[in-house]
């Protein structure tokens, strides 16, 4: 599931906005990215990332994306 981003934060997606690991083995790491472009005039900082499944974890990283920036 992409990062959120809030109304009077416009971003462009650079990729897909969703991305499905399918069946992943136990115990096995598996990692996705996702980009996007800040479109506005303020910086933006990813605060959550939501997992459609509660067996899988999410990090990210809290740096703003300043405008014009790709994150």
């Amino acid at each position: 599931v992409p990062p959120m981003a809030t109304a009077e934060k416009p971003i462009e997606w650079l990729a897909e906005k969703e991305f499905d690991f399918g069946d992943i083995a136990p115990q096995k790491p598996v990692q996705h990215a996702f980009q996007f472009k800040n479109k506005g005039t303020e910086p933006i900082v990813i605060e959550t990332v939501r997992t459609s499944c509660g067996c899988t974890g999410s990090t990210w990283d809290e740096t703003p994306i300043l405008p014009d920036s790709i994150g």
